[in-house]
């Protein structure tokens, strides 16, 4: 029998070693919840080597950053978006063209506006 399939974790407890291998990827994971069958796969890979164990840490690690840069620039991209598209109803209700910027559009009008810059 070999593969998590056939692991049986009610059997015993995990030896010292493979304990540590499988803290490893758990922390790899990042709080990620896991089932018991995911779980009893991982207990099954802590089973090879260290560096093995590493390696695929290291690779969880880097998906779990690159998911969340990718999350990051999504965000922002949409709020940049999102705040476009209120500059321009702000320049609209102003009755100011907001030509290529609209935030340099409407702080053009609201400098005219100032006291002391051309209106009282």
């Amino acid at each position: 029998m070999n593969g998590s399939a056939h692991f049986a974790p009610d059997r015993a407890p995990l030896p010292r070693w493979q304990a540590d291998r499988l803290a490893i990827l758990l922390d790899a994971l990042g709080g990620i919840p896991v089932s018991d069958a995911e779980r009893a796969s991982l207990t099954w890979l802590c089973g090879f080597e260290a560096d093995t164990v590493e390696r695929i840490a290291n690779m969880i690690e880097r998906a779990r950053d690159a998911s969340v840069a990718r999350t990051a620039r999504n965000f922002l991209r949409d709020a940049e978006r999102r705040l476009h598209e209120q500059l321009i109803v702000l320049c609209e209700d102003a009755g100011v063209d907001p030509g290529q910027d609209p935030h340099a559009a409407l702080l053009a009008h609201l400098r005219g506006r100032e006291p002391g810059r051309g209106q009282a």
